[in-house]
């Protein structure tokens, strides 16, 4: 019987982006179409997820491209139970997202999103 080695993933499946307001620790953005429960628990281990001392870290979590649609985009984790929330982001929390999905659009995996949505994804053009 052979074993089998796990394969590296060629590509990060989320990226931590500093927060624009007091509100959460960092903004987590999926790179790809991977599900956030194959990746929760090592994210809210990151330094930057991290909340005060004493404290649960709180995360947004931008899934656009792993949910393929702008229905359900961000939620918000807490770490002392590693629930996940429906949240809405502030106007500076969805810049910072859309800004970097943009900027780095030829590094993510955008197969579930739509035509139209990768082109306003590249154009900037996210609400």
């Amino acid at each position: 019987m052979t074993e089998t080695t796990p394969v590296a993933h060629p590509r990060p499946l989320y990226v931590l982006l500093p927060s624009p307001t007091s509100a959460y620790a960092c903004l987590a953005v999926a790179t790809g179409y991977e599900r956030p429960d194959e990746y929760l628990h090592e994210l809210l281990q990151q330094p930057a997820a991290l909340g005060p001392q004493g404290s649960s870290p709180e995360v947004l979590v931008d899934l656009l491209l792993a949910n393929g649609t702008r229905t359900r985009r961000f939620f918000r984790v807490t770490g002392g139970a590693v629930r996940a929330q429906l949240a809405t982001p502030t106007p500076e929390e969805r810049l910072a997202c859309n800004r970097y999905l943009q900027e780095h659009a030829d590094e993510l995996d955008l197969v579930l999103l739509s035509p139209a949505l990768r082109f306003a994804l590249r154009k900037g053009l996210l609400d």
